[in-house]
């Protein structure tokens, strides 16, 4: 099973790339928090049309996994 932001190759061009996840940040009780998330961005926008038209909604984009998301979580919620 593949990780997050693991890089892949591509074997006809034969470089490597890094794959982007999306997921949804909500804001919700005065912070941000992280819930939904997809390697398709399109699927994610659907899902904050669909669940989210609530709450103030930002895209994070990450390729190296958790810990970069919960990073880029603190930043927006001011931790960092």
């Amino acid at each position: 099973m593949r990780q997050i932001g693991v890089p892949t190759k591509d074997f006809k061009a034969g470089v490597k790339s890094v794959k982007k996840y999306f997921t949804i940040a909500f804001f919700e009780d005065g912070r941000w928090h992280a819930d939904f998330g997809d390697y398709d961005k399109d699927v994610v926008k659907q899902e904050i049309a669909d669940s989210y038209s609530d709450y103030k909604t930002k895209v994070i984009t990450t390729t190296k996994g958790h810990n970069e998301l919960m990073a880029k979580l603190d930043k927006l919620n001011g931790v960092i």
